[in-house]
């Protein structure tokens, strides 16, 4: 008689369901993260030879609240509700199965591919709730006041922290909303609500209460405070250019918050039409000199570069003539080249183009090919349409051009081309005078 060896296995379809969907919604929380997926059965891959992978049935993860990282385990079958571990967080904080899911476990769809999610931003939650009834009782009435004044924000976060020798510290995390941007990079899209939200991080740092009388405990000053504004994705790269203003310790936190909000606002609308103005710029000069373009940053519009001829003025070649060695005895060439780098700053156009030349075929070296180069400046103004901007550029550029050609070193040798009427172009001859 045949006898066989039964595993008892999760339902591997609801827990594929549910790591795959934590996954991707860890990428793009800030509120948990989803460290690794493993199975808790050691004998299951020896049972089956290795032929069918182990299914995860133990999540680890770790919960972010306020500064504060919740380590969180999951040992169990998603079929059903899981056993919750948490580490011991204050004596004072406990959670409860029953507040999970209800004196019969009704609470819990297996079928439901974000059922960890939802029991991670219940314990969340649980904790949330804790946390701010301790603030809410706290000795110092500017926390107090604070506190009262902003607790009502959407997504509001608190807690109390013993630091340094039990010295205490209120953190309060408070979200700004951030105006839409018009155009967003193609991989913020599926991230949009993060990247609208900034958050405001302050620490109050307060004496101990051991150190005052029961009557006098309404009397303590907040000794000192510590604010940072943390910037969507989006944003960041751009914080210099929004001029965030600093907390002072006894600015009232529901007044800053309003001027910080007025202040991103402004601040990115004000980004935004550079933005815009910066792409209209880069789009009319890649028009514009089409046939001409190299090379450009499709993605940032932080450059372009360009190849340029145009012909030299009457009295630059008489100049270089005048200046040479040797005499001409042909027909000169009256063009002159350069390869003309454009490179907008991320302050654009509030600051004009850098434009750089460069010589395509003048080297400072016969051993390091370093084009020779020269900065030129443009007459510009940031009111300009983008129109007048690119013109100037294009004057600029038929004015210096013919001048960086005279001033290199060695007049460049050109090879003989083919005439559009078939025959030759010979080059200039020289002769010592």
């Amino acid at each position: 008689m045949t006898s066989y060896h039964t595993i008892a296995m999760p339902s591997t379809p609801a827990i594929d369901r549910s790591v795959e969907h934590l996954v991707f919604a860890s990428t793009h929380s800030k509120r948990y993260t989803l460290i690794a997926a493993n199975s808790s059965d050691p004998f299951f891959d020896k049972v089956s030879d290795g032929a069918i992978p182990p299914p995860p049935d133990r999540l680890d993860m770790v919960i972010h609240y306020c500064g504060l990282d919740l380590p969180f385990f999951d040992p169990t079958d998603f079929a059903f509700p899981p056993d919750v571990i948490l580490p011991n967080i204050s004596a004072d904080f406990s959670v409860s199965l029953r507040q999970l899911y209800g004196g019969d476990g009704q609470g819990w769809n297996p079928a439901d591919k974000r059922n960890v999610e939802r029991l991670v931003e219940q314990i969340r939650d649980l904790y949330r709730e804790y946390e701010r009834k301790r603030v809410e009782g706290f000795y110092v009435d500017k926390i107090r006041f604070d506190y009262d004044s902003c607790k009502d924000i959407e997504g509001f976060d608190c807690r109390i922290s013993l630091e340094n020798s039990q010295v205490p510290v209120v953190i309060f995390n408070v979200p700004v909303q951030m105006p839409k941007p018009i155009k967003l990079p193609t991989e913020t899209v599926t991230n949009i609500h993060q990247n609208l939200i900034a958050y405001l991080n302050v620490h109050y740092y307060v004496p101990p209460v051991a150190e005052f009388g029961f009557s006098d405990s309404q009397d303590v000053k907040v000794m000192d405070v510590d604010s940072s504004v943390d910037l969507p994705e989006f944003w960041a790269s751009k914080r210099d250019l929004l001029k965030i203003p600093s907390l002072d310790k006894n600015t009232a936190l529901i007044s800053y918050y309003t001027e910080l909000n007025n202040v991103l606002t402004t601040g990115a609308r004000s980004l935004q039409a550079m933005s815009d103005k910066r792409h209209a710029f880069f789009e009319k000069m890649t028009e514009t000199f089409r046939r001409n373009l190299m090379e450009c940053d499709t993605d940032d519009h932080s450059f372009m570069a360009f190849y340029f001829e145009v012909n030299i003025p009457e009295d630059i070649v008489q100049a270089i003539a005048k200046e040479s060695e040797y005499v001409i005895t042909g027909k000169p060439d009256l063009t002159a080249s350069a390869i003309v780098q454009v490179t907008l700053p991320q302050s654009f156009p509030k600051d004009p183009p850098i434009i750089q030349l460069f010589s395509p075929v003048n080297f400072k070296s016969s051993t390091a090919y370093l084009s020779e180069s020269k900065k030129i400046t443009i007459p510009y103004s940031p009111r300009w349409e983008v129109t007048k901007m690119v013109m100037q550029l294009r004057q600029t550029m038929i004015r210096e051009i013919p001048k960086f050609h005279s001033q290199l070193p060695d007049t460049p040798k050109r090879a003989i081309t083919a005439s559009r009427s078939g025959g030759t172009r010979k080059e200039p001859q020289f002769s010592k005078k």
